[in-house]
């Protein structure tokens, strides 16, 4: 019996960044950090400022995130798995 089961799959690209929430999120702190005057390449002063920047999202940034999946699935599908733009 226990090989009996069946696994429903999606089809899923391989890499869809456009809904990940996390992937935004990641976006978010790369585009402050390149517009940041005096940005350094020092390895830990870019550590420590994306766990500062980490620790500024906040659960509303998140929501809205979250809250544009449906629409963000719904433009994958109509877009075949193909690229969208978000």
């Amino acid at each position: 019996m226990a090989g009996s089961a069946k696994n429903l799959t999606m089809k899923w690209p391989a890499c869809s960044p456009e809904v990940n929430p996390i992937e935004h999120i990641w976006a978010w702190i790369e585009v402050y950090l390149h517009k940041k005057k005096g940005y350094t390449t020092k390895y830990l002063d870019v550590e420590r400022k994306i766990r500062e920047l980490w620790s500024e999202v906040d659960c509303g940034m998140l929501e809205k995130f979250f809250q544009s999946m449906p629409r963000r699935m719904a433009d994958v599908i109509d877009a075949r798995g193909g690229f969208i733009r978000y």
